[in-house]
Order: C-alpha cells, then structure tokens, then sequence
C-alpha cells in the first residue's frame, strides 16, 4: 500500500484484482471460503500460484489467511469486504503481469 497526500492507494495488477474479487463474490454466495485449487481451477493457476497470490493480498490488508485450516484458510472480515467493494480499478495505466 502507498501513501500520498493522506490518501492510501492499492495498487494490485488485473489478476490479483480478478481472484479478490472472484474470493469476495466466493464468500458472500457460499459463506465460506474458496479454496486455493478452486482458485486456482477458476484461473487455471497451479495451487503454488494461487497461494503467491492470497499471501499478497493477505500483505495488503485485503484478506487474511488462518493457519489452522488447511483448506479454506482464507478470510475475510467486513471492513475487509468494505474496502474491496470500494477499489476501482485504473484501465488507464495498465500493469503488465509477470
């Protein structure tokens, strides 16, 4: 996360913003977490990849991840879900994916 001018910006590249979202939509249908071969299925990402990726967004405050559930660790709380349903996403300067 960055800061400028008082304001916090997330800057996530297009498939991170896509599997947020596809794990926030997951929770409010389900109630209950994918998980990381759903992911990874819904993507075509190995499981390796999809764990990358829920560990970045876990760093930026976007999700969190428990430890003692080996299948559906990932969570998300609702100032989490707030925040997510709040981001727009900049079509004007594309990131390129790795």
């Amino acid at each position: 996360m960055n800061r400028k001018n008082g304001k916090d910006y997330i800057f996530l590249s297009k498939v991170k913003a896509d599997v947020l979202t596809y794990i926030a939509e997951f929770v409010r249908d389900k109630k209950y977490s994918p998980t990381l071969i759903e992911i990874g299925n819904r993507f075509g990402f190995t499981r390796s990849r999809s764990n990358a990726i829920v560990n970045d967004l876990a760093k930026a405050n976007l999700l969190s991840k428990d430890e003692r559930y080996p299948q559906r660790k990932i969570k998300i709380n609702h100032q989490q879900l707030a925040k997510i349903s709040s981001l727009k996403v900049n079509e004007i300067y594309p990131v390129n994916e790795i």
